[in-house]
């Protein structure tokens, strides 16, 4: 799949939590999937779960869970934020 981030505003910084749960995710693969909607021009845009796609990546995690929802602008924002509390 193919994923887009657009107008995200919570950025993930690679900081000591993400490198412990690096470790975990290698251990025990992603335990929560990805929440993702259809994009308008073709693929998909990640709403919630930027965490866990780069603590993947750093992983060495060639995929990740998915959920995909469609979902329309407000939808997608409440998740989002809820997803960051």
């Amino acid at each position: 799949m193919k994923f887009k981030e657009r107008n995200h505003p919570f950025k993930v910084k690679d900081d000591e939590s993400v490198l412990e749960t690096a470790e975990s995710i290698k251990e025990y693969g992603v335990l929560v999937p990805a929440i993702a909607r259809p994009s308008k021009d073709g693929g998909y845009e990640l709403i919630a779960v930027h965490r866990r796609k780069r603590v993947s990546e750093l992983a060495g995690k060639d995929t990740l869970p998915v959920i995909v929802r469609n979902l329309d602008d407000d939808e997608a924002t409440i998740i989002m934020a809820d997803s960051n509390i």
